[in-house]
């Protein structure tokens, strides 16, 4: 079959691939409600004579506008009822009106308050958005004007669907008064930190708020909220649901100016009674050490605020800058409602200070959101703002040694503590609480795919303000100082440029933005400051390198960029180069530059290639064989940032073997050979020279850093589903969806690209993006697998609701994964036969990867690595007038060789150890048969010096290396195989800490809210009951350092009959909708300390859920031995009773009134006490001793209060509760009148007491 396809598969793949690309686009806005003639009008409303750049648009999950921005030289031009004002807001407010279907504001409630921020290139506009008059929390556009007050950027993050309060007529209504608000916040606040309920005090008399989840990025329907404020140094807002009192969101109240006054509090901790003004603006100093820093720091503060930025004080209104120093309350804050700083003098130092004062900079520019990653962003200004005008001051120690490091000269090291309650000083022989320069040194992550990253979604750190403000930390420092990181060199601007350049942006975000938004928000600022191509370009490549680059601009922008060696008929050789182009209506030019040795960063790196704008292909003809050669291709898209694809080959050379191929019927491009894996092993290896730096993605590797072998009459998989290492996590798997997870021990590269998390796809492919939701991406299809990096170890349409059985495990040198017996989608229904296929994956942290089938009942699918290039175009078909020869061939995977032709190096794993251990490990190298000759090894590695390793000169290698308490750290090394003029790497990754023992968790339990249970045993529990999770984190260090051994993001995983439910992931409480009869349920934590350290998946105890009744009481509780008597049975599921026993015997006239009360007529039957049962066809309600039958009057003992045919403690408690009743009120305890005289008195207790030890 392949001869009938030859090159043209490469051909139809590249159309295929364009239309997969468009189709995902359109899939991604079929369900959008914006109104699509209203985007047209927006972008119909651009005016850019003179621009040879577009636009730039983002939209959101919903179709609306999210982010937009004019080229340099143009702006959007306001309707005309926004022309005939000259007010700035009314203005911008026309704009976003005029256009209400774009931006997503349909409902007649909403509305928005303007507030107005004038810039040097013109005018900021900030509408904070309302509903029915309430302000709706963190919901704010962001319209920046030209000088003619025309439309520049909008940065939209409002309530687009207001549709559920529109709907609901009770919707504003309160069911809850202010103080039972304040109390249930009180209650909530109580439950998150562990604190004495008692010694809080709320602000009282809440405001009324809409809090709507989806302007933070969360779930949920907008409501209305309680906003109750609890003051002081740790403040915190929390949002009680007005209907229901449910806590619904919590951020901190604040982060924890030239006319100056210090106040010294001399040791008092209530500053406002306790500072005495020390000294004001003009005095001379005090001696006075901390009034006089706090004076002196309060200067340079303002001075590199006024001189580098041009704003007055905090609030660009030149107030009065207020300091309270010498407050023993180890914290350092602004305290916002007053707008003053207090400060403990051991922490006051003038980045500090500078830390603290941009605090009141951001409060007053945006104000946002303290939690999630706007906190995160306010963290990392305040960062920004202290280490300039450190590094700028000329005070404290800023060698190169503590160059970036926060808090330096710090006479104690306290953590900032809002959010994570952590107050202690900690002794880590760190300079400083952060390293902007290295954010890992801390534990904080680098980047925002770091597995450092912590959940913005949690309450651990109010979503990791002060952890994931390090991804920001990194930015500064790269475009400061340049440094080469995460596969880009990034070129310093220097501290002036930074400041302006992060000052600027801040002005385009809102008070809910995250990193996307900034990515977005420094690109116009770049633009508006007037900033080169090269400088947009830089600043570009640092986003990158902290992974803040939207990843919809990588999937439909410039992509798909290849170099394929090439000859004609005639033997002459080029390499042919061909990309895929982000959309016309963005694009603005091409540039293709060349060079040797290493990739171009900016044009002037090599030599620029002739393309004109809009082509998608080049034929590099001035080449000589034998020579690599770089190329880097840059799509110029301003008003974002340019875009880059890098690619390289070797004159002369064969087409690379793309490694992967379809069986059965493509639906694009027809029939190909059946599926022939069947009981064999793919095994795909690294190979190759290293082509980047150490620790950092490498953009250019390609096909040829891998070499596949196949092994045929394989009958077993390597690794079974449990043995003595432990057992595996079933996947939860409905037809076409998949499973998220981060990979446990470290990130696994990838086509040079380092990944922290991967989807496991039902449908047989693993992706490091979740792409499940389109369906164009999501069926087996060359196009498909090309389009995105995608490890295709069996891509077809599965269906695992017909059966079979997906599974994972995590070893100490791999990932596996292993789909069993899996059905596929038969081609016709109804049928009584599927083809079922069994395949395991391995991924190992090396890098190396497995395959291993053994029986294979699919017929089409595709099967092996996507670099997500898009389907390689032929030379032949790129350039059809070049006479060329056809380059790629469809590969033959099974008939791959069974022994490797290059030089490998053996799969290593990562190293974890403790300061002061022994770490050691060898180095093995697998040498091709017929290459001669003994390997040379190298070692090299991202610390500092030379790597501690040995080559022994017989194709092995030692690394020794013992960490001092200096060297704690996340550190890489490589090691290096040459041999003949063939080369081979490995990356390593080395965790060097106090100790890393690995965190675990006891005590778990599930709860069902039922009384008496047990929530730490096995059990069966009733449906309808929610399911809540607990346990207790452990690590055996953590009282000895909480700050390093803390808990940090543990995931915990639920288990339904034995699978995972992706839906609940993260999430402790199982909603009583989910929970069905006969389930079995129990979960899985996986605890992880701060610093991203995992533990082992410690499981619960497995409730199994009963649908049988439950009965709660029995009214009344005793009868007549002849029956006749009416009973009531109140308790839960009883709607579906069948017969109601009582003792044995069968009641009479059953009457069903709810599913929590029946009626029921009793039986003739002898007396005493017996058990009352109600059947149903879930099962049986038992209740044990619920009733007595009586003959007559005198069967019944008088000190039997509660007739319940017992004399016990309970009758002692109801006699005990009427003696101490007083008046009026002691005629209504008469039946606990035991001896009948009228009295209830300690007599009656005694008669009763006495009766009970009797029985």
């Amino acid at each position: 079959m392949r001869a009938q396809v030859k090159a043209g598969w490469m051909g139809w793949g590249a159309a295929a691939l364009l239309a997969v690309l468009l189709l995902s686009g359109a899939a991604a806005h079929a369900q959008a409600k914006a109104d699509e003639a209203d985007i047209a009008g927006v972008l119909g409303a651009l005016e850019a004579p003179a621009a040879v750049e577009m636009p730039v648009l983002r939209r959101d999950g919903d179709g609306f506008i999210h982010f937009l921005a004019a080229p340099e030289s143009g702006r959007f031009i306001l309707p005309d009822s926004g022309q005939k004002s000259d007010d700035p807001a009314a203005r911008a407010l026309a704009f976003m009106e005029g256009h209400a279907g774009a931006f997503g504001v349909p409902s007649p409630k909403l509305a928005f308050e303007a507030r107005v921020q004038e810039r040097p290139t013109g005018t900021v506009v900030r509408l904070s958005q309302t509903y029915a008059g309430l302000p709706v929390l963190g919901a704010q556009a962001v319209i920046r004007l030209d000088a003619d007050g025309q439309v520049r950027m909008v940065l939209n993050d409002v309530l687009g669907d207001a549709s559920t309060l529109d709907n609901d007529p009770d919707s504003l209504t309160p069911l809850l008064t202010p103080e039972e608000a304040v109390a249930a916040a009180k209650r909530a606040e109580a439950g998150v930190t562990g604190g004495d309920e008692a010694l809080l005090s709320p602000q009282p008399d809440p405001e009324l708020v809409i809090f709507a989840p989806a302007v933070y990025s969360l779930s949920g329907d907008p409501v209305l909220a309680y906003r109750v404020v609890f003051g002081g140094v740790n403040g915190m807002v929390l949002f009680i649901n007005a209907r229901n009192g449910e806590l619904v969101f919590r951020h901190a109240l604040s982060a924890a100016a030239l006319a100056r006054e210090i106040y010294d509090c001399n040791g008092g901790t209530d500053f406002l009674t306790a500072g005495v003004l020390a000294r004001k603006e003009g005095d001379p100093p005090t001696g006075n050490t901390g009034v006089d820093n706090a004076y002196d720091y309060f200067g340079d503060t303002y001075k590199w605020y006024k001189d580098l930025l041009g704003r007055d004080s905090y609030d660009d209104k030149g107030s009065l800058l207020k300091a309270y120093v010498n407050v023993p309350v180890l914290n350092a804050y602004w305290y916002p409602g007053l707008e003053v700083m207090v400060f403990d003098n051991r922490l006051l130092t003038d980045d500090v200070l500078a830390h603290e004062f941009t605090h009141g900079v951001t409060d007053d520019v945006v104000n946002f959101t303290y939690f999630g990653f706007s906190g995160a962003l306010a963290e990392m200004y305040s960062d920004w703002g202290g280490e300039l005008v450190d590094l700028s001051n000329g005070r404290g120690n800023d060698s190169p040694e503590v160059r970036w490091f926060c808090g330096e000269d710090m006479q104690l090291k306290i953590p900032d503590s809002r959010g994570r309650e952590r107050p202690d000083p900690v002794d880590d022989g760190l300079p400083g609480l952060r390293y902007m320069k290295d954010p890992t040194l801390f534990g904080d992550p680098d980047r925002l795919g770091s597995p450092l990253l912590a959940n913005p979604y949690s309450m651990y750190d109010l979503g990791g303000v002060h952890i994931n403000n390090g991804v920001g930390n990194k930015l500064v420092y790269l475009l400061t100082d340049g440094d080469t990181f995460n596969g880009e060199t990034v070129r310093g601007l220097g501290e002036d440029v930074v400041g302006q350049l992060f000052y600027e942006a801040l002005f385009n975000l809102s008070a809910s933005a995250d990193y996307y938004d900034l990515y977005f928000a420094l690109g116009v600022a770049a633009t508006d400051l007037g900033l080169s191509f090269e400088d947009r370009l830089n600043i570009a490549a640092a986003g990158r390198a902290v992974e803040i680059e939207p990843p919809e601009l990588a999937l439909l922008g410039l992509r798909n960029f290849r170099a394929t060696p090439a000859r004609d008929g005639d033997g002459n050789q080029s390499i042919a180069l061909t990309w895929s182009n982000p959309p016309a209506d963005t694009l603005a030019g091409i540039t293709l530059v060349r060079s040797l040795g290493r990739y171009a960063m900016q044009p002037g790196d090599g030599v620029i290639l002739p393309v004109t704008r809009g082509a998608d292909a080049w034929l590099d003809t001035a080449v000589e064989p034998g020579i690599e050669y770089y190329y880097t291709v840059i799509a110029d898209i301003t008003g974002s940032f340019p875009q880059l694809a890098y690619a390289k080959a070797r004159a002369g050379g064969n087409a690379p073997n793309v490694l992967s191929q379809p069986f059965g019927t493509d639906p694009l491009l027809g029939r190909f050979d059946p599926l022939d894996l069947a009981f064999s092993q793919l095994t795909f290896t690294p190979v190759g020279a290293a082509d980047g730096p150490i620790a950092g993605d490498m953009p250019g590797v390609s096909y040829d850093n891998y070499e596949a072998t196949c092994r045929r009459g394989v009958y077993s998989l390597p690794v079974p589903r449990a043995d003595g290492q432990g057992g595996a996590i079933q996947l939860n798997f409905s037809d076409d969806n998949g499973t998220s997870f981060y990979f446990p021990n470290a990130p696994f590269p990838f086509f040079g690209k380092y990944y922290p998390a991967f989807t496991i796809a039902a449908n047989g492919y693993i992706s490091f993006q979740d792409v499940t939701y389109l369906s164009q991406l999501n069926f087996p299809s060359l196009a498909a697998h090309f389009a995105i990096p995608r490890i295709s170890f069996l891509f077809n349409d599965f269906s695992p609701s017909m059966g079979g059985l997906g599974w994972a495990r995590a070893l100490s040198d791999r990932t596996v994964i292993t789909f069993e017996d899996m059905p596929s989608w038969p081609p016709t229904m109804p049928t009584t036969t599927v083809g079922r296929s069994t395949v395991q994956v391995e991924l190992f942290h090396s890098g190396m990867i497995r395959f291993t089938y053994l029986g294979l009942g699919a017929t089409n699918a595709v099967v092996g690595l996507s670099d997500g290039r898009g389907v390689p175009r032929d030379p032949s078909l790129a350039f059809p007038a070049a006479g060329l020869l056809q380059s790629y061939a469809v590969p033959d995977l099974s008939a791959l060789p069974l022994n490797p032709s290059r030089l490998s190096i053996s799969p290593l794993q990562p190293v974890y150890a403790v300061v002061g251990d022994l770490v050691q490990f060898d180095v093995s190298v697998n040498k091709p048969a017929g290459l001669a000759g003994i390997p040379v090894l190298l070692g090299d590695w991202s610390r500092t010096g030379p790597a501690p390793f040995a080559d022994r000169r017989n194709g092995t290698g030692t690394f020794s290396w013992r960490p001092a308490p200096e060297d704690r750290g996340v550190y890489t090394f490589r090691v290096t195989a040459r041999l003949g003029g063939q080369e081979a790497y490995q990356d390593v990754m080395l965790y060097i800490g106090r100790a890393f023992d690995r965190p675990g968790a006891k005590n778990l339990a599930i709860s069902s809210d039922t009384p008496f249970e047990n929530p730490a045993q096995s059990r069966v529990v009733p449906m309808g009951r929610p399911l809540t999770a607990s346990y207790e984190y452990t690590h055996p260090h953590l009282a000895f350092d909480p700050a390093y051994y803390g808990e940090g993001g543990s995931v915990l995983y639920w288990f339904r009959n034995g699978q995972v439910i992706s839906e609940l992931i993260g999430r402790t409480v199982v909603p009583p909708g989910a929970v069905r009869a006969g389930d079995r349920w129990w979960f899985g934590v996986v605890p992880v300390t701060v610093n991203g350290l995992a533990g082992d998946m410690v499981f619960s105890p497995t409730v199994t859920i009963a649908g049988f009744p439950v009965v709660t009481s029995v009214s009344p509780a005793f009868g007549l031995t002849i029956g006749g008597d009416r009973v009531t049975i109140r308790g839960e599921r009883l709607g579906g009773a069948m017969a109601v026993t009582f003792g044995g015997v069968r009641g009479a006239n059953l009457a069903v009134r709810s599913d929590n009360e029946i009626q029921v007529t009793t039986p003739l039957h002898p007396g005493g006490v017996v058990d009352i049962v109600v059947e149903s066809m879930d099962g049986i309600g038992r209740a044990v001793g619920a009733f007595r039958f009586i003959g007559d009057a005198t069967d019944l003992l008088r000190e039997d209060v509660n007739k319940d045919g017992r004399v016990d403690a309970v009758d002692v408690q109801l006699v005990t509760g009427d003696v101490l009743k007083t008046g009026e009120a002691a005629k209504d305890g008469l039946a606990t009148d035991v001896n009948g005289d009228g009295v209830v008195n300690a007599l009656d207790i005694q008669m009763v007491v006495n009766r009970a030890l009797l029985r």
